[in-house]
């Protein structure tokens, strides 16, 4: 909920931000056939020209054992070792030093928090309650800056890096990876130590999956007519399938997201769940079950068949293996792959319908794209295919060429240090993943009306 002061403060600075934005700086490097293009529906690339990306999930298994502190060191040792005579370190300098300032940013942030719970402990008459409060402060005061050590510990900085990371970008789809790999760990110490029950982390996941809910992210008009506004939108989970090695990583926190998907019962995070050919049948029972309450999770994935493809598609095997899902349907490497895989959206009907009508539109009868033909011309079906082709290559051509120009907005105006230093390869590079940085690069943009 926004109070009325809050909504003054942002009327206040809106000024500030007319063309001084993402989108206006977008546009400005669009040429303006693409308000036809966009209007007449052949493309669109809404979500590209407002936000961030975040089709992504970051190395969490790295965060939790390293904590931010351990990102901290190795990024003032790559500062320490630049070579000034080398005009690329300038680069490199500045943005390592914007990396060390939003570590120091994040570690504030979750000091606040601790500072804040403390507060409320000392005014609390209610022992279990205060006691509650007194454990919160004490792992904010914690995670994410050093590493995490339980399972409670390991939620609370998974959460903080998560609504950080959506801060920073305001991107759509930031998922939550293998969360039953890389919590697993830690579920194990606290079960083995006796320091956390099997009860106890099961009501923690479902407090994350309600916290997770509660997130919303700032949108358009037409966004807000699409999806209501309600939810952040597209925050997968990803439990099940194979490791590294090619075994099966079932294990007990893969039955226990599913129990809190059937037990809340709300619309985020979205959940996938990884088969394959040696998957236990106590997981697609499990999972068939979860189908069967009609909430439309879990989605499946069929290991089988994905692996390959993204093998296929320039990953390692070990890569592949540990794929993750995000947003809708998104196979993603884990910690290394800055995809775009939301780029745009290509109206498949839109270019037959041009493609018969020689380059017009039906409904305007204007004419929008090269006259390859129409069907007052064409004499066989080989020629209705050949333009079909012409447009579709003409068409593409003019997205690529504009999604590039997006890009480049991304560069120059919101570059994602938070985000580069929890990715692998921008440290190592001393590039910001929009620039590149990332291990796997690449646009993806969706087929639609197929």
């Amino acid at each position: 909920y926004i109070t009325e002061e809050t909504k003054e403060q942002l009327r206040e600075i809106a000024p500030f931000w007319e063309n001084n934005n993402l989108r206006a700086r977008g546009e400005a490097l669009l040429p303006e056939e693409v308000d036809v293009f966009m209007e007449t529906g052949v493309f669109g690339m809404e979500g590209k020209l407002n936000a961030g990306d975040a089709h992504l999930a970051v190395n969490y298994q790295r965060i939790l054992s390293d904590g931010l502190k351990g990102y901290e060191k190795r990024v003032k040792e790559l500062r320490a070792a630049l070579d000034f005579t080398d005009p690329e370190s300038i680069d490199k300098n500045v943005f390592y030093k914007a990396v060390l300032t939003v570590i120091e940013a994040v570690r504030d942030f979750a000091q606040r928090y601790s500072k804040l719970a403390k507060e409320l402990a000392d005014k609390e008459t209610d022992a279990k309650r205060k006691e509650e409060l007194l454990q919160m402060s004490k792992i904010c005061a914690k995670v994410p800056y050093e590493p995490a050590n339980s399972f409670r510990e390991a939620v609370q900085s998974v959460w903080f890096i998560q609504l950080i990371l959506q801060i920073e970008s305001n991107g759509h789809s930031l998922s939550y990876g293998r969360f039953d790999q890389y919590m697993y760990p830690f579920y194990k110490h606290d079960l083995e130590t006796g320091e956390a029950t099997r009860e106890f982390c099961q009501e923690l996941i479902e407090n994350f999956h309600i916290k997770i809910w509660e997130k919303n992210k700032v949108r358009t008009h037409q966004s807000v007519e699409v999806f209501a506004n309600g939810g952040i939108g597209g925050p997968a989970m990803t439990v099940g399938g194979v490791l590294e090695d090619g075994t099966d990583g079932t294990n007990d926190l893969t039955f226990m997201v599913l129990d809190a998907v059937a037990h809340t019962r709300i619309p985020t995070p979205w959940t996938a769940v990884r088969l394959h050919s040696a998957t236990p049948h106590e997981l697609k029972v499990k999972t068939a079950n979860l189908i069967r309450l009609g909430l439309g999770e879990p989605k499946i994935f069929n290991d089988d068949v994905t692996i390959p493809m993204m093998v296929s598609n320039g990953r390692t095997l070990e890569d592949a293996r540990n794929y993750q899902v995000v947003g809708c349907v998104e196979p993603d490497t884990t910690g290394k792959e800055y995809g775009w895989h939301d780029a745009a959206y290509f109206n498949i009907n839109k270019i037959l319908e041009l493609a018969i009508n020689g380059g017009r539109d039906m409904e305007t009868g204007e004419q929008y794209a090269p006259d390859y033909g129409s069907l007052e011309t064409f004499t066989d079906f080989e020629q209705v295919k050949e333009a079909y082709q012409k447009q579709m290559k003409y068409w593409t051509d003019c997205m690529i060429g504009f999604l590039s120009k997006v890009d480049l907005a991304h560069q120059q105006m919101k570059p994602l240090p938070f985000l580069s230093t929890v990715m692998e390869g921008p440290v190592e590079k001393g590039v910001d993943i929009t620039k590149g940085g990332a291990i796997y690069n690449f646009s993806g943009p969706q087929g639609v009306g197929v």
